[in-house]
């Protein structure tokens, strides 16, 4: 800290105007590698910060600001630092791709956010097949999460039904939960098979085909208890 109270006239080389700044820099970039290794992301995080307030056209400097970011679960300032990144790097397609890490799932609704975002990325002049395909590796995770938090519903709500008296208010409530929630199954199965469209790698699309099994399978799940009551 003690470096941001020197002087201007504090000693420096001849002719370098710079040198305090530059000074302070690579300070800033040693303490925040040294907290890293350390796990102390808050106070890595502060260093970068301030650093790339410095230098706020580094890029490598901001893409460690952008995954330090990530790992604090710091979404909102991760896309800040992206915006950034984009704005120095427009034609860098991985950017436009990392957009994706930077929204979370948990429900439906996080996943159509993602979807939009995605088709934004898809229809960019630039978009390629490795895009496409990169794309599609990237959205896996992110169904994974989604399916994950379907079939925890499900559970819940067809428990609900089994425990709750036949006809009650409570059951009722309990079966519409149940039809909205094979509708958003049935919304997650178009994505993969929209994902399954984007020509993804072998590994990917086993990946994906899988989860389209097991998402085919609630959704008969709840049609069938469905049919029974």
């Amino acid at each position: 800290r003690y470096l941001g109270t020197l002087p201007i006239e504090a000693p420096r080389r001849h002719g370098d105007a710079e040198f305090h700044r530059r000074l302070r820099f690579h300070l800033l970039c040693q303490l925040a590698d040294e907290a890293i290794r350390r796990n102390r992301w808050e106070i890595a995080h502060a260093h970068l910060l301030e650093a790339s307030s410095l230098r706020p056209e580094q890029v490598e400097l901001l893409e460690r600001l952008y995954r330090l970011q990530k790992i604090r679960g710091d979404f909102a300032a991760a896309r800040q630092s992206l915006a950034r990144l984009q704005s120095l790097r427009p034609n860098n397609g991985l950017y436009r791709l990392e957009e994706l890490d930077c929204y979370p799932v948990r429900t439906s609704d996080d996943l159509e956010c993602v979807i939009q975002r995605l088709g934004d990325i898809l229809h960019h002049p630039s978009a390629d097949d490795w895009l496409r395909h990169e794309a599609a590796t990237r959205l896996v995770p992110k169904l994974h999460e989604c399916s994950r938090h379907l079939h925890r519903l499900a559970r819940d709500i067809i428990g609900d039904l089994d425990r709750l008296p036949l006809g009650s208010d409570g059951w009722y409530q309990a079966r519409r939960e149940l039809r909205r929630l094979r509708h958003d199954a049935e919304w997650l199965l178009g994505v993969i098979d929209y994902a399954m469209n984007l020509t993804p790698a072998d590994d990917t699309r086993s990946q994906l085909g899988r989860m389209q099994e097991k998402t085919q399978r609630l959704i008969r799940q709840c049609q069938n208890w469905e049919n029974t009551t």
